[in-house]
């Protein structure tokens, strides 16, 4: 193919289908970045809760363990000699 028929047929192009819709290009274009920053948004949004929560989940663990160990030795040591003795 020839350089020219290459740059013809784009000239083609550019004359027939790009001009025309030029505006309904630009549309699309701009609603799609307007769409993605809405999503960047959202999505950053959503991140921080996942992330709030899962701090708020990490304090109540331990407090939820300190409860639990001391109701595991307080019924073991009411009951279990061999604990007893390790414990003293």
């Amino acid at each position: 193919m020839d350089i020219q028929k290459i740059l013809e047929s784009g000239r083609k192009i550019i004359e027939e289908y790009l001009i025309p819709n030029i505006g309904t290009i630009l549309l699309i274009i701009v609603g799609i970045i307007a769409g993605l920053f809405v999503l960047r948004i959202i999505f950053a949004a959503l991140w921080e809760n996942i992330l709030v929560g899962i701090i708020k989940i990490s304090e109540k663990k331990p407090k939820m363990k300190r409860k639990m160990k001391n109701e595991i030795c307080n019924r073991s040591r009411s009951g279990n000699k061999r604990h007893k003795d390790r414990i003293i």
